[in-house]
């Protein structure tokens, strides 16, 4: 029966830091390696294949690998993502889904093509997911909703009507602010030259572990992931070649408390600004229909708009 391992975060090479780990430990691994020549890494070099075996040996089965790679733009695309898709595939992992993590404010602008503001999040699993525990976003309807009309086994068709919810699960199309303030409010973790957000960490945390369960994060850098777990309630281990990295890793999980990150969307959230409030009845607008409405409705659903429209006409 393999150990429990302490959360805690190391400074080494993480393809022989995995050698020294049981099979099988690992629930979750949440991380975003250095690709292509874009980050001057301090000098180490990252070998994608020996890392996804590492990972193929200390992942449970029914666990989960989320890994955030974007490609080198110039003049072209790498495909380094997909490469990277393909490793993870012939090393036993299911390419589970590619989802999208969306910048809402974009770093650069490009020439002669469209501004890029995404990178790709693979989700990577050992078999089908143990564990997945939907994240929900509002609805831009709620309530009740007449359908289309629908036949039946006897061929008539009938009108009906439902009452749809106020939330859904969410796309695989996730938004997030980035830089100062939005990928953290740690500003001395910047020194770490490319952090994802840690709400994009949390929200992974979330939907494909539960607590108590093993993050680990093997090029854990400024050490959000493991942040983010510590502050989830789970356990948290991280790995990282630099010793300035993980001295601000150690930080940041240090300058947290467990169990002490709200959930997404709820006012407690340091970086989902509160929603605005319905002009006819106490419920928040969603933020769905604030982004369909160009940020002009001032209703939470129809129902509110027949009835800001016929206060209207009086």
């Amino acid at each position: 029966m393999a150990t429990e391992i302490p959360s805690a975060i190391h400074t080494g090479d993480c393809v022989e830091f995995m050698t020294t780990m049981d099979a099988a430990t690992v629930d979750l691994v949440v991380t975003s390696p250095p690709y292509d020549d874009l980050r001057d890494y301090k000098g180490f070099t990252f070998d994608c294949v020996a890392v996804a075996e590492g990972l193929a040996k200390v992942v449970k089965r029914g666990g989960v690998v989320v890994w955030v790679v974007g490609d080198r733009i110039n003049g072209g695309r790498s495909l380094t993502s997909f490469d990277h898709a393909f490793t993870f595939r012939d090393a036993g992992f299911t390419v589970y889904d590619a989802m999208i993590f969306k910048k809402r404010n974009t770093p650069f602008m490009r020439k002669r093509a469209y501004t890029n503001c995404y990178e790709f999040m693979f989700i990577f699993s050992r078999g089908i997911p143990k564990t997945f525990n939907p994240l929900r976003s509002p609805s831009v309807r709620s309530g009740p909703a007449p359908l289309p009309f629908l036949k039946g086994t006897d061929g008539v068709n009938r009108k009906t009507r439902r009452s749809l919810s106020e939330h859904k699960v969410r796309t695989n199309i996730w938004s997030y602010a980035v830089g100062k303030n939005g990928t953290t409010s740690d500003m001395y973790a910047f020194r770490h030259p490319a952090m994802f957000p840690e709400n994009l960490a949390r929200d992974h945390i979330l939907s494909w572990s539960n607590p108590g369960d093993l993050v680990f994060d093997p090029m854990c850098g400024a050490g959000t992931a493991c942040k983010m777990a510590k502050a989830t309630g789970r356990r948290w281990l991280g790995v990282d070649v630099s010793a300035e990295y993980t001295a601000i890793a150690r930080q940041r999980v240090n300058d947290v408390a467990s169990d002490s990150v709200a959930a997404p969307g709820s006012r407690a959230d340091p970086f989902d600004a509160p929603l605005p409030i319905c002009r006819w009845c106490p419920k928040e607008i969603p933020e769905a229909r604030l982004q369909a409405t160009g940020g002009r409705t001032v209703t939470c659903s129809h129902e509110c708009s027949d009835l800001n429209r016929r206060k209207r006409r009086r």
